[in-house]
Order: structure tokens, then sequence, then C-alpha cells
């Protein structure tokens, strides 16, 4: 993956647009675009992809804020959505090729083995206790990850 430097289109209406330094790097160059997050802190899509990678190659699918609130000394940490992050990240169809793999096997890591083990004992009518409750909705998180998983990869999974 090539690292082009990314910027916003300014005619795009669709963004918020503000004269606010990187709240992820701090970088306040007057002459380059930001746009406001959900969260309300300012990124350029450069700083926002580098961030969102860093997230993954730790093991995080969920992305979140790490400015820091003004006045304060606490981190943000409001979740961002994928959505969110691949629009105004400007991500390239490698990228979110790249973010979409990455963000399905992690999620997989992460859920399957519960899932597997609550579909097993679902499978063999036993009792699922208070588990039983969340099964509908979790197996369509499940299903989800799996279509995910099956679309980047080229695959098919049966449950």
């Amino acid at each position: 993956m090539e690292d082009v430097p990314k910027s916003y289109d300014p005619s795009d209406s669709t963004l918020k647009f503000v004269n606010r330094k990187d709240e992820i790097t701090g970088d306040d160059t007057p002459d380059v675009l930001r746009v406001e997050m959900s969260c309300g802190h300012a990124v350029d899509p450069n700083s926002l992809t580098g961030w969102c990678r860093s997230l993954m190659d730790q093991g995080h699918f969920i992305f979140y804020c790490p400015a820091v609130n003004e006045g304060t000394e606490e981190k943000c940490d409001k979740q961002w959505s994928y959505v969110e992050v691949r629009r105004h990240a400007l991500l390239t169809d490698e990228e979110q090729q790249y973010f979409e793999k990455k963000i399905a096997t992690l999620a997989a890591v992460q859920y399957l083995p519960w899932m597997w083990k609550l579909r097993r004992k679902k499978q063999s009518n036993k009792p699922v206790c208070f588990l039983s409750n969340l099964y509908e909705r979790e197996w369509k998180i499940l299903s989800i990850l799996l279509a995910m998983y099956e679309r980047v990869e080229g695959m098919r999974t049966t449950l």
C-alpha cells in the first residue's frame, strides 16, 4: 500500500471543514484542510488513516478518538464508525480492502470462539441459561462478521 498524501476537496459540501490543529498529530499547518469528526475533534485524512492503521496493528478493530479534551487531561475516546473513518480518511479502494479484511479478522478472532461455543450449546438442546436472551442478537452479529470476512477472503463459510 502506497502512502500517497491525501487531501480533501475544498468544494465537498458534505464535509465539515474546520480551521483547527489536527487532534491526532498536533499539526497546525494552516494550508492543510481538516474536517471535524463526530466527536468534535479535527483530523486530516493522513493522520486519521495512520491512527486507525496503528490501532489495527495493535489488535483493535474499534476506532476511537485519541484527542485530549480541551481543558482536561482526559482522552476523548469517543468511538468512530468504520463508515465515518472510511469517509474522513479518504480511504482508497486498496486501503478499504485492507481495513475491511483486518477488521473482519480481528473481530472474528475475538468473537468467533465464543459464538461457536454458544451455537454448539444451542444445537445440543441444552439450556443456554442467561445467554439464551442474547443468542439471536449475537448470532446476527456473527452472521454479519462472517459475511464481511467471506466477501474479503472470497470464501464461503457454513454455519
